[in-house]
């Protein structure tokens, strides 16, 4: 299962160019999938149902008798039933046995039981990093992918520039003030090697470098103009004042409850050739330097 697990996490975080070291909550929550581990233990508790539905059946008799022979520290594939009933609050399979749930039902209670186990535990874990509280996972749900990723298509230049905006909402995207936190030796300098001046963090790339102004100039213009359009004028002037809140509207902006899915989608297509722009001038830059 370990091995099986490391592959699915590997090809997931393949599947969009993040690099190793990106926390694996952030790689299934992007994509809206749960671990393969949960996905085995559904059969596991779907093929349990078959069984005991199964009135007369050898495999039921199995069951009825390893359910109340075998201690819980057994290898039994039935005790291991009870203990995954037991992790995700189901029925106990003692009751289950005797009173089995039909097959629709059984497969619903599981499906939605386990999915919601899972990505309230995955949100827990990314809600507890400083490093992405501008990535919103509030309205991701199994099956439903990002709006990062939602919104690009399949249009393959679309799809590069959305692996960058990625990785900046994972926190991954590697500035100065990034290297200086893991050098052992204390030799690198945050500040901003364009400009000099500053220490290069998300907020300094995204809205600060004067070498990157022009490129900021006519990106945040274009989305300070559909803001203006579709929030009142206090809830612009507001957005305009904070740099915390202009970063949630680069970054992730559909934590802001106020937008409309359309224009959400909008904004999104507008930061994505942003951080893309940015991404690209800045190596160009260093490159020349």
């Amino acid at each position: 299962m370990k091995l099986l697990s490391v592959y699915y996490t590997k090809l997931l975080k393949q599947i969009q160019h993040l690099p190793e070291r990106t926390a694996t909550s952030d790689v299934y929550l992007l994509l809206g999938q749960i671990p393969v581990e949960a996905e085995l233990h559904k059969r596991m508790l779907n093929f349990f149902g078959n069984i005991i539905r199964n009135h007369g059946s050898v495999e039921r008799e199995v069951a009825v008798r390893q359910l109340a022979v075998m201690p819980r520290d057994s290898d039994s594939w039935f005790v291991k039933i009870v203990d995954l009933t037991e992790q995700y609050g189901l029925p106990s399979p003692h009751d289950l046995i005797y009173v089995p749930p039909g097959k629709i039902e059984w497969k619903n209670i599981v499906r939605k039981t386990i999915s919601s186990y899972w990505m309230d535990r995955l949100k827990t874990e990314v809600k507890s990093r400083s490093s992405l509280k501008f990535l919103n996972v509030n309205n991701i749900t199994q099956g439903k992918t990002h709006n990062a990723w939602d919104s690009c298509g399949t249009e393959p230049f679309t799809s590069t520039m959305a692996c960058i905006k990625a990785k900046i909402m994972c926190g991954i995207y590697t500035l100065q003030h990034d290297k200086v936190k893991f050098d052992r030796f204390c030799g690198t300098n945050s500040a901003c090697k364009l400009y000099g001046k500053g220490s290069e963090d998300i907020k300094h790339f995204l809205l600060c470098c004067e070498k990157l102004r022009d490129i900021q100039e006519h990106f945040l213009n274009i989305m300070q103009v559909k803001l203006y359009d579709c929030v009142d004028v206090g809830v612009y002037n507001e957005i305009l004042s904070s740099d915390d809140s202009q970063l949630k509207v680069i970054i992730d902006c559909s934590s802001l409850e106020f937008l409309d899915e359309s224009t959400i989608s909008i904004i999104e297509c507008i930061s994505r050739g942003y951080c893309y722009r940015l991404h690209q001038r800045r190596a160009f830059l260093l490159q020349t330097t």
